[in-house]
């Protein structure tokens, strides 16, 4: 990259001297602009070098100061000023200003045109920047043969650390480090500590998705410069790339070739995320699967099909479905965000909680939660809802359904946790389903006396016992079907001995004729007994 410094070193430049002792001649010069319009400040690009007679300020010198603080904000690479013809000499004003601002004055001397200084300027700017675009179309095209080769963004992005040689970091849509370079790394100049400071920095800044560049401190009086540049995708946060030191690479790389290598750098993004679709996709094929598996549960081939029910086995089997509440001002992004939020969600549990299955559903902003523990339900739904609430302030509600022995009773489950939340009076985050309440709503239109039929028919004996042996036997099946069919937890809750819990399962085992672990068997008996105790309790009432 060209600037003042490096231009006035050369002969045919010689003539224009620079008229400020403490001028800062490193800003980069992109372009020359020639103008005797007083707001011209108003219209220029940055890194542009002014060239003017001074005509609009031969007699007022604040009006040069004005316009030299206007050109330094921008910032510009200087102001030349063709001395003699309207103004014979900058005044002392004038330079101790610019000196204050570290601002190049320049003098262009009275046997050169504004035009003819503007000519060999920009020829030579011109024959510069030729050479950077072919750089950077070369560039472009080694990072297309690498993606088209099936190198990774990681690859990519080593690579490009390579060429500009400097450390480059790429942070994902979640605050984190997705990559670094390997070659020229951060750890070179940032210490584990600064490293941590820094990425808090980046992750508050990254929902802003703009190009912007900053002082990092590194220790007392040292600092890096550090830039920030969104990668567009189809994710709702983008990516970010965070280069260091921009401002010491070496020519002939420019800003013109870093935007050739995000291009290839989108594209490798956009590849992997497309990836994670279909992943998406096979679980939705395996959620359908398991809404319709069979009555004694997945069968070999559908095992074969979705390996990861393997880790499943359990006799304990929890549907919680989570919605995503956005709001109105950001319903536009609502697929962006239901991507985001799923691809978040996915992470987060691979990397927390392997007793829980995330799996997308139909319906738009809408996922399920397979818990295959009871432990921690309630402080993971919160967990969850809060770190999702931080990243993205957009609140999360989770419907619970009642828990199932059996995976092929999954559909009873998240049908339970479905209507939990459609069903609730009030808007709350976290719904239980009320079993009490669903199986009443069965029986609102049976008579008393079919009710009665078919909790006798069910429970024999146990529907209403009289006597004392019946009672307990009626509370031990109870509280073991509560217990998912567990025979310690069943005890504890009992404070009888295991062998205790044994005999009077047995005892029901031969009443049925059949294993109350049964699972047609223990749904019936789970509403039965629901359905025979409300009755007693009203007669009772």
């Amino acid at each position: 990259m060209k600037n003042l410094k490096e231009i006035l070193t050369i002969p045919r430049f010689t003539d224009l001297v620079v008229l400020n002792t403490q001028a800062n001649l490193d800003v980069p010069l992109h372009t020359v602009e020639i103008s005797e319009t007083p707001d011209v400040a108003n219209y220029l690009s940055p890194h542009s070098l002014l060239l003017t007679t001074g005509m609009a300020y031969r007699d007022s010198p604040d009006d040069l100061c004005e316009l030299i603080a206007h050109l330094n904000s921008l910032p510009s690479a200087g102001l030349a000023v063709k001395i003699g013809r309207y103004i014979p000499k900058i005044s002392k004003k004038v330079i101790d200003f610019a000196d204050s601002l570290n601002f190049p004055i320049i003098q262009i001397p009275m046997n050169m045109t504004l035009g003819d200084i503007s000519h060999k300027l920009l020829s030579y700017l011109w024959s510069d920047q030729t050479e950077e675009i072919f750089f950077s179309l070369e560039i472009q095209q080694k990072f297309a043969e690498l993606l088209f080769k099936g190198a990774s963004t990681s690859v990519l992005i080593d690579q490009l650390s390579h060429m500009i040689k400097q450390p480059i970091m790429l942070i994902d849509p979640f605050g984190h480090l997705a990559t670094s370079s390997r070659n020229h790394t951060v750890e070179e100049f940032l210490t584990p500590a600064k490293k941590k400071e820094l990425l808090a920095q980046l992750t508050a800044k990254q929902q802003e998705a703009k190009k912007e560049s900053f002082l990092f401190k590194i220790d007392e009086g040292e600092h890096t410069l550090v830039n920030l540049i969104p990668i567009n995708s189809d994710s709702y946060i983008p990516y970010l790339l965070v280069l260091f030191k921009v401002d010491q690479l070496a020519y002939p790389f420019s800003q013109f070739a870093i935007e050739q290598s995000l291009i290839v750098l989108a594209l490798s993004i956009y590849k992997e995320q497309t990836i994670k679709y279909e992943n998406r996709s096979v679980k939705l094929h395996l959620f359908h699967n398991l809404l319709h598996s069979e009555k004694n549960g997945p069968s070999m081939d559908f095992v074969k099909q979705y390996p990861i029910i393997d880790s499943l086995d359990s006799n304990y089997y929890r549907v919680v479905v989570v919605s995503i509440q956005v709001p109105k001002n950001k319903s536009f992004y609502e697929k962006e965000i239901d991507l985001f939020i799923y691809d978040f969600l996915e992470e987060y549990l691979t990397k927390t909680n392997s007793n829980l299955l995330l799996l997308p559903t139909d319906e738009d902003n809408q996922f399920v939660l397979l818990f295959k523990d009871k432990k921690d339900l309630q402080s993971t739904l919160e967990e969850l809802y809060d770190k999702t609430f931080k990243l993205l302030t957009i609140s999360l509600s989770f419907g619970v359904g009642d828990p199932v022995n059996q995976l092929s009773l999954f559909h009873f489950s998240y049908k339970e946790a479905k209507s939990s939340l459609e069903n609730s009076p009030s808007k709350k985050n976290f719904v239980f389903y009320n079993t009490i309440q669903g199986i009443n709503r069965i029986a609102e239109n049976v008579s008393e006396e079919e009710m009665q039929h078919f909790c006798q028919s069910i429970l024999k004996s146990l529907a209403y016992p009289t006597n004392q042996t019946n009672q307990e036997l009626r509370k031990t099946l109870t509280t073991y079907l509560d217990c998912q069919c567990k025979i310690s937890e069943t005890a504890d809750q009992l404070f009888v001995h295991r062998n205790t819990v044994k005999y009077r399962i047995e005892k029901c085992n031969q009443l049925f004729g059949q294993s109350v672990d049964d699972s047609k068997l223990s749904l019936k008996l789970r509403v039965a007994l629901s359905l025979s105790e409300n009755e007693s309790a009203d007669k009772n009432s």
